[in-house]
């Protein structure tokens, strides 16, 4: 059942990462062999999506601004919020 949800999962971000537009933001600089993507705001509980560059980011929200999922390909230091779309809205 987790090989299939991890697949479902896959396939849901790889149709949001081709409709959503993707940033890269400003120069952040490597410190000794970490890179950093700058742009999310407050990422974290990170999740590498298989052997793919893709990674899925919470994002705590704070100051009445909502949370949000991050989907960052790594390879490029390019990142998009998949969540939530552009036509949320706060309950």
């Amino acid at each position: 059942m987790k090989l299939f949800e991890t697949w479902v999962l896959s396939l849901a971000c790889a149709v949001a990462a081709a409709s959503f537009p993707a940033h890269a933001e400003g120069d952040c600089a490597a410190y000794g062999k970490l890179q950093f993507v700058c742009g999310p705001q407050s990422a974290e509980d990170l999740v590498r999506l298989g052997s793919t560059p893709w990674l899925i980011a919470s994002g705590f929200g704070h100051g009445g601004t909502p949370g949000r999922i991050h989907l960052i390909d790594s390879a490029s230091k390019q990142w998009q919020v998949a969540y939530p779309g552009a036509a949320a809205a706060n309950r």
